[in-house]
Order: structure tokens, then sequence, then C-alpha cells
């Protein structure tokens, strides 16, 4: 029994360092200064933030936001084209009652573990999550 148990620690152990081995990637990558640059990525729509107007929208948002971040980050882009759906990823989530202290680490950590989380479990099909007319009917 003792040793399931000390098993059990050693593998939630590895987990949380793997997860923690990204998040320090990560923040080694995050820019301790914002500079705009001339010849920074040429997006669309540079303003447009996260669209959460609904449980499906905001999913939807959540999904391609970090994988355009992930992407953007593997491919070696610039620190501009890894921030800009970055940005839009934590516009997903409420952070209003983190302080202001370490605030970017634990947006950062929570991101990375909820998609995690997202791609270890069947998400349903977009159709069956409440779209903007299920959300806006309160009876519904």
């Amino acid at each position: 029994m003792r040793r399931k148990i000390v098993q059990t620690i050693a593998r939630i152990s590895r987990s949380f360092l793997s997860a923690a081995r990204v998040v320090l990637l990560l923040l080694t990558l995050a820019p301790v200064a914002y500079a705009q640059d001339e010849n920074a990525l040429v997006d669309p729509y540079p303003l447009r933030s996260a669209d959460t107007s609904s449980p499906r929208d905001t999913l939807r948002s959540f999904n391609a936001s970090i994988n355009e971040t992930i992407q953007a980050w593997r491919a070696g882009e610039s620190q501009e084209a890894i921030q800009r759906p970055g940005r839009r990823t934590f516009e997903t989530i409420d952070f209003s009652q983190l302080p202001k202290r370490g605030k970017y680490v634990r947006q950062l950590e929570t991101v990375l573990l909820l998609k995690e989380v997202l791609d270890r479990i069947e998400l349903p099909p977009y159709d069956e999550i409440p779209g903007d007319e299920e959300s806006a009917d309160p009876e519904g």
C-alpha cells in the first residue's frame, strides 16, 4: 500500500515538473519590455480581442489562440508573433481576482494546464456546446 502511494506521488511529481519546465521555458521567451518593431508581424486585425460571447465561442477562441501561440513558438517566430495570440488566449479566462504580483506567471500556468487538460479529454462537438442563442435565453 505504501509503495503504491509513493509511486503515485512520484508520478504526480513528474507531471508537475514537466509542466513547470514548459512554464519556465515560456517565461524565458517572454520579453522584459514590449517594443514594437517596424517589421513586426502583419496582422489584419491586430486589436481584435477573443470572442467570449458564449461558451462555444470562448472555447473556440481559446483553442485557436493557444494553438496559434504554440505553433508560432515551435516555428521560432518573432516574439510579436508569439505574443499576439498569447494575449488573446489570456482574454478567454477571467483573471481579475489574481493579485498583480506574479500575475503573468499564474496566467501562463493556468493557460498551459488548461490546454493540457483539454488535450487529454474528448470534447463534445462544437454544435453541442451552448452558443449565442442558448446563452442569451435564461430558460434554455
